[in-house]
């Protein structure tokens, strides 16, 4: 009995459905006549019991993988682009070829088995892979001219969009761009040394707004911090040989640690402090910001300064340094 491709898959496909109705295969249920499936059972036992088990799972595997190759080799053409998609295709097909020319050639006493179809599935397998190898050869597998057109008139309009923009004040976006790339580039030394400048030109306008400003001019400081209230009651500190700063804490806590010196609030002091300068020369207080606290300077009873963390200022004149509400210290 020989049978082709189709009546295989038609077999196995009703066979596959009466298991799924009643749960398994009846031993008289015919696959194709005058063989049932119990016949099959019997020549499945027969070749394990002769130890021809192997030999049989190597023939299936041998007349599917083809199939199988021939499948996976289709969907992939359909889905390919470019050359890198191209090689799992074209080896597959090599594969199925290549091992169909082996069985037809080196096993002649399989051929008075097999029917037309095979010979026609191996022809059609072949020139397929003739087919292929040709546009490799020929660079068929290339990306079309159409998308590197379309990327350069895209670049193209890009640049004269970046003209417009440019010409119709876009330069700024394009510089703060830069500058924060540049940025990202730098160092951590190359920061502090911009930080350190920064608040070199801050101190120099301020000088500068309190030499204009008539009303803003302040008579030197003397370096003494007292009349604290709140957490900074009882704090006096006389700065006025220089060399030396105070630092405070913007909290409670953070007060209470540098008092008594704990180091369980060391985390904390690091976020909720204040440093404080004096110069005996120009008479006049440097305080630096570490608190995530904003802390107001006042004089006369008005807001001079609102530093946030990081920030430092110098200032002249006697100044009242508030950290919240009803925490505030003179620096006179």
């Amino acid at each position: 009995m020989t049978l082709s491709g189709v009546e295989v898959v038609t077999a196995g496909g009703k066979a596959g459905y009466m298991y799924l109705r009643q749960s398994g295969v009846p031993d008289d249920y015919v696959l194709k006549d005058p063989f049932t499936w119990g016949d099959i059972k019997q020549g499945i036992h027969y070749a394990d019991q002769t130890g021809n088990s192997n030999l049989l799972l190597l023939a299936g595997a041998a007349a599917g993988l083809p199939v199988l190759l021939c499948f996976l080799s289709m969907c992939m053409l359909f889905l390919a682009e470019g050359k890198k998609t191209m090689v799992l295709p074209t080896l597959f097909t090599a594969i199925a070829a290549a091992e169909l020319l082996i069985v037809l050639t080196a096993f002649t006493a399989l051929r008075p088995f097999l029917l037309m179809g095979v010979y026609f599935f191996a022809m059609l397998n072949i020139i397929a892979l003739i087919l292929i190898i040709l546009g490799w050869l020929l660079g068929g597998y290339r990306k079309p001219k159409d998308h590197k057109r379309r990327g350069s008139e895209r670049h193209r309009g890009s640049q004269k969009d970046e003209e417009e923009r440019e010409d119709s004040g876009g330069r700024r976006r394009g510089r703060r761009r830069k500058s924060k790339r540049r940025k990202k580039r730098h160092s951590s030394n190359d920061k502090k040394k911009k930080e350190k400048s920064r608040d070199k030109q801050k101190d120099r306008l301020d000088e500068q707004e309190q030499e204009k400003n008539p009303q803003g001019r302040k008579t030197a400081a003397l370096g003494e911090i007292n009349g604290g209230s709140g957490m900074y009651a009882g704090i006096s500190k006389s700065l006025s040989q220089g060399g030396s700063s105070l630092t405070i804490g913007t909290t409670p806590e953070a007060m209470r640690g540098i008092e008594t010196g704990s180091l369980k609030t060391a985390g904390h002091i690091a976020d909720h402090n204040c440093q404080i300068a004096y110069d005996p020369e120009s008479g006049s207080y440097t305080i630096v910001s570490h608190a995530a606290e904003n802390i107001i300077l006042r004089q006369d009873g008005r807001v001079v300064r609102q530093l946030k963390t990081g920030e430092r200022v110098r200032i002249l004149g006697q100044t009242q340094l508030d950290a919240g509400s009803g925490h505030s210290l003179w620096l006179r």
